[in-house]
């Protein structure tokens, strides 16, 4: 809960503050994570172009192509678990 609220309140800040910029990043140069989830490095990426490009554009096919990949992705994770 601890971490929700500070993710939330560092979100706040930086509605409210128009001082504040964001900058675009190369993921390809940070790599995957060191969890279980660096075996969808790829899906994620593409996932967080997607959700960027709907941002964007507002064209509804980015997002629903986005949910296609994000279930996609629990699936895998689903069936992973299965066979674990």
């Amino acid at each position: 809960m601890k971490v929700f609220v500070q993710e939330r309140l560092a979100t706040i800040c930086l509605l409210v503050n128009k001082n504040f910029t964001c900058l675009d990043f190369d993921p390809f140069l940070i790599g995957a994570s060191a969890t279980p989830f660096n075996k969808f490095f790829n899906e994620a990426v593409l996932s967080d172009a997607l959700k960027r490009t709907y941002d964007k554009t507002g064209h509804l096919t980015y997002l629903n192509k986005f949910s296609e990949l994000r279930n996609q992705v629990i699936k895998k994770i689903a069936d992973m678990q299965l066979h674990s």
